[in-house]
């Protein structure tokens, strides 16, 4: 708050707080830059569609239910955002979940497996996904097999790097989870917007 209160004056933290409580829904809910395609394509790499990966939000304790945003591999309270992009970097699909969650824990609450056998599509995802409609690194395929696994896995990677430069979405957040939950999905749309843009690849 130096920054803000250097530029703009005497601005205490209280009444930034209260800014943020009041343009976090007004952005929630004009900015709309997410969407699955209408129509899927299929890459030549296994006729994969895009890319499904998870991302930790790290975040203050939570009193009651601290245990549903605490994962002890992490040592960390974080929410989760399970991420689908395609090959240019773009977000197709963004839903947070309570850090406990791991890979496979989101994909089963958001149902993707009937999601994805529905409109049958495949996507790329690491170690932490199993399903027959994922495509995860097999180390009984060649060394090139697995090097493009990972070089189209990467792309993923990058747009969600791109979103935690926003500080929000890489720092410690103090908010309540709800409002955790909007600043998020606000990161995320502004990233998007500039990945429609100036597409990864």
């Amino acid at each position: 708050s130096s920054g803000i209160n250097a530029e703009y004056g005497d601005i205490s933290k209280a009444q930034i707080s209260r800014e943020i409580h009041h343009i976090l829904p007004i952005l929630y809910h004009r900015l709309d830059f997410i969407h699955w395609p209408t129509k899927w394509e299929k890459h030549p790499f296994e006729g994969v569609s895009g890319i499904i990966d998870c991302t930790s939000h790290f975040r203050n304790r939570v009193h009651p239910r601290q245990a549903d945003f605490y994962r002890g591999d992490k040592r960390r309270h974080f929410i989760t955002a399970q991420n689908v992009v395609d090959f240019n970097g773009v977000f197709l699909n963004c839903v947070f979940g309570n850090g406990h969650n791991n890979d496979m824990n989101m994909f089963k609450y958001t149902h993707m497996d009937e999601f994805l056998a529905e409109r049958d599509i495949k996507l790329l995802a690491d170690q932490g996904y199993r399903h027959h409609r994922i495509v995860r690194p097999d180390y009984d395929c060649s060394q090139s097999w697995n090097a493009k696994q990972a070089d189209l896995r990467s792309l993923g990677e990058v747009s969600q790097g791109m979103v935690k430069m926003w500080n929000f979405a890489a720092d410690r957040v103090r908010e309540n989870p709800e409002i955790q939950d909007l600043g998020l999905n606000v990161c995320y749309q502004l990233t998007n917007y500039v990945l429609q843009k100036y597409p990864i690849r």
